[in-house]
């Protein structure tokens, strides 16, 4: 399937790894132009050259998304995009979520919730005059079903969802779409250091904890990221221009 997007500018957050390079990959088989946004200077170049051979050209911006001033200003560098990944790494695990700390919640708020609206914001607006924009937010299943240690994370995705379906309502008969990817129990060196975390705070092994995981996924295998990367890459295109404020699960039927 053509997705209709040959030509397009796509900007991915936290791509230099996991689900973001998933997503900034699939885009670049497109022919979209993307640029991708990390903090490693070195772990972006070797992401870029791991997309190297797509049908289109990918550039690099070192920024630091945790800062919201950062992502407001981060179109300036790249250009006001066609398509929009916002994405980030989650914060520490916390098993007790009433001890946490005023200075954590600001970061992880910072981070997942301040940063995405600045950045949205400083897109949206040309999107709208263009009559063309796709917003994908990169969240979390476990905003459906929050499980203790989560508390950091779960916490900014909801509100960030809970302002993009807003969002969406506003800007639909512009030709801009908000979305949602959902993941559960993809295989990336976060779900690695989560699952060694959780177990720790079980007191079993992470291959245990792991063994159980898999056991309990219907499709009885962790997701690739690939997967996801694909599912975003339609959701930009121009036949999905009908699906707008949407939560799309990709959990292997987990929350069936």
């Amino acid at each position: 399937m053509d997705l209709g997007l040959q030509g397009r500018r796509a900007v991915v957050c936290a791509a230099s790894s996991g689900l973001g390079l998933a997503c900034a990959e699939a885009l670049a088989g497109e022919g979209v132009e993307v640029t991708i946004v990390g903090r490693d200077p070195a772990r972006l170049e070797a992401a870029a050259r791991q997309i190297a051979g797509a049908r289109a050209a990918v550039k690099t911006v070192v920024a630091d998304l945790s800062d919201p001033r950062v992502c407001g200003e981060l179109p300036r560098r790249t250009g006001v995009p066609d398509i929009l990944v916002t994405n980030g790494g989650g914060p520490p695990v916390r098993h007790d979520a009433t001890g946490i700390d005023g200075e954590s919640w600001e970061a992880a708020m910072s981070s997942l919730f301040h940063g995405p609206v600045a950045l949205i914001g400083a897109c949206v607006g040309e999107m709208r005059v263009r009559g063309f924009g796709r917003i994908v937010n990169i969240s979390s299943a476990a905003v459906l079903s929050p499980r203790s240690g989560f508390a950091l994370s779960v916490s900014p995705r909801a509100a960030l969802i809970a302002f993009c379906d807003l969002l969406a309502r506003e800007v639909a008969p512009h030709g801009v779409t908000v979305n949602h990817l959902l993941p559960h129990s993809i295989e990336t060196q976060r779900l690695r250091d989560n699952l060694a975390a959780e177990a720790a705070n079980l007191g079993i092994g992470a291959d245990e904890l792991r063994a159980r995981r898999v056991a309990s996924i219907p499709v009885q295998r962790p997701g690739r990221p690939q997967e996801l990367g694909a599912f975003c890459a339609f959701l930009c295109g121009a036949q999905a221009g009908y699906v707008t404020g949407r939560k799309h699960v990709i959990d292997g039927g987990t929350y069936i």
